[in-house]
């Protein structure tokens, strides 16, 4: 068996031009440049490479979240319970999915299967009073005003 040898170079060059006239078509067709959305986790070394890399590549400076965010603390059950709602149903609001429950990175699903998981499901599930109760809970459609000043503008 033979190896082949790849040029790095010559690929990342033919990339970059293949990547650039993507973006001019994406920005002649929605009027606006794509972007890269990144969660950096820490001053983790590879999410700050990986940030200074584009950066660098792309003649930017600063974040490479389309919109800062902020973290907030959950002070009420109430809080909780329509994040939980808000998260879950996301996916069917933006239209990605037509309903919830379709959608494969939810951890909607997870919390009702007797599969072993990392999410905290006794929590959740003694919260809601157990899975039926959660369900029923999703069967609603769920007051987001408690939450609004937290999400702002999500009709986007």
């Amino acid at each position: 068996m033979t190896a082949t040898v790849l040029d790095g170079k010559a690929l990342a060059a033919a990339m970059k031009v293949e990547v650039a006239a993507a973006v001019t078509a994406f920005k002649e067709a929605h009027s606006f440049a794509p972007c890269i959305a990144v969660v950096r986790a820490g001053e983790d070394p590879a999410s700050v490479s990986y940030a200074k890399a584009i950066n660098k590549a792309y003649g930017r400076t600063g974040s490479l979240f389309q919109h800062h965010f902020g973290r907030l603390p959950i002070t009420s059950d109430r809080y909780f319970v329509a994040l939980i709602h808000y998260i879950h149903f996301n996916p069917q609001k933006h239209g990605f999915v037509k309903d919830f429950r379709e959608w494969s990175h939810s951890s909607y699903r997870g919390l009702l299967s007797e599969k072993s998981t990392r999410l905290e499901r006794d929590v959740v599930l003694e919260w809601f009073g157990g899975r039926q109760a959660l369900q029923q809970f999703h069967a609603k459609l769920a007051d987001e005003s408690s939450i609004s000043t937290f999400i702002g503008d999500d009709d986007e």
